[in-house]
């Protein structure tokens, strides 16, 4: 299933109005005639595409786009006591320029997040530099009983002990969904595929009592739900 997100790009060289299609582990962005594919603060030229000179700034350590911002808006459900309910949640990411020393990456790497549903509106109350920990504080904000219903908060994924990028992706280890994704040379480790915290699909359980983002806690839920099926059968 594929989505599509609407927002802005800006750099010096000017402003873009851009529909993103989001497939839950990458984007893809046609800006100026060029598109992209990969994460929002990670977007690389897709496959074949020449990228003109001049159209963009690019860090050439990476050769991803860098000195740049962009908003979008996501459409998202929230539990609110129990109940599904329609929201947005409004991203900004800003990427600075390279740093003067090569191989020392970029000034910024900044990301804000907004969520509104219903009458509320909650935001970021510092500019921070993971998605996670955007995420994170964001949930801090909200009213007990109300949180994201997504990847983020979903029982059968976590973080990866190989890490995730700036974008906020999470391993799914639902063996539903991953028995469909492993390479036979590394099954166990290619079967767990990268995930956006904010993406639901209909496989999503809601992960426990706490409801909260589950960010830098490495966990194995596919090993502990194979562990508690052994039990029930011994």
């Amino acid at each position: 299933m594929t989505t599509t997100w609407h927002g802005t790009f800006q750099d010096r060289h000017g402003t873009e109005e851009v529909e993103i299609e989001n497939d839950g582990s990458e984007i893809h962005v046609t800006i100026r005639g060029v598109t992209f594919s990969g994460e929002p603060a990670a977007l690389a030229p897709s496959a074949g595409t020449s990228v003109l000179e001049g159209l963009f700034d690019f860090d050439a350590d990476s050769g991803e786009p860098c000195s740049y911002t962009m908003r979008w808006g996501i459409p998202v459900k929230v539990m609110v006591d129990g109940r599904a309910v329609d929201a947005v949640l409004d991203c900004w990411i800003r990427l600075g320029d390279p740093r003067p020393r090569r191989h020392s990456g970029l000034d910024a790497d900044d990301v804000r997040l907004a969520l509104r549903y219903a009458d509320t509106h909650v935001e970021n109350q510092r500019i921070q530099g993971f998605w996670d920990d955007a995420l994170e504080e964001l949930h801090s904000h909200l009213p007990t009983g109300v949180f994201l219903i997504g990847c983020i908060t979903c029982v059968w994924a976590n973080d990866h002990y190989v890490g995730a990028g700036l974008g906020g992706l999470v391993r799914c280890f639902n063996p539903r969904q991953t028995a469909r994704q492993a390479d036979p040379t590394f099954p166990r480790l290619s079967a767990w595929p990268f995930v956006q915290a904010t993406w639901l699909c209909s496989e999503y359980e809601v992960q426990g009592r706490e409801r909260k983002p589950k960010t830098r806690s490495f966990r194995f839920p596919y090993s502990q739900r194979d562990d508690e099926s052994q039990q029930g059968t011994d």
